[in-house]
């Protein structure tokens, strides 16, 4: 579980008094409510004050040390890669094949960013991501531009 307190971002006016969050929680806000700005403290790319706990541990520091995968809402592909070389810098690949099948990706593994569609590389994006070792997976509106496949 995630314990937000007190966190604060004053440039964008984010304030959190006291926020739990459990399995499987979904924000909901208005436009510029501070959602994503959330997501970017919680993965440790953005600047605040207050504190983060994971499982009573507080976070510090920023990157993958946090145990936080994100998907947002633009791609977020490496362009010198193909599309599997990108998931298959999250790590676990265990899971793959099983991502792989349900994201209808098997086609477009061998290509490059620039030559996916833009759901496509967010097809790559989510599967990158639920392959990660990360303990938590933030997703930032992922089903945006993706077609019905």
């Amino acid at each position: 579980m995630l314990k937000v307190k007190d966190l604060q971002v004053d440039k964008i006016g984010l304030q959190i008094d006291s926020l739990e969050i459990a399995e499987h929680t979904v924000i909901i806000g208005n436009s510029g409510a501070g959602k994503t700005t959330l997501l970017r403290c919680l993965s440790g790319v953005q600047k605040y004050t207050g504190d983060i706990f994971s499982d009573s541990k507080r976070l510090t520091g920023t990157g993958p040390s946090r145990g936080f995968s994100v998907v947002w809402q633009e791609s977020r592909l490496l362009p010198n890669m193909t599309a599997e070389e990108n998931i298959a810098i999250g790590g676990n690949l265990d899971k793959l094949d099983k991502y792989i099948k349900l994201f209808k990706i098997e086609k477009i593994l061998h290509k490059y960013p620039h030559q996916l569609s833009g759901g496509e590389q967010q097809r790559v994006n989510i599967v990158r991501a639920l392959c990660s070792d990360s303990k938590y997976v933030l997703l930032d509106e992922p089903m945006q531009g993706i077609d019905p496949v």
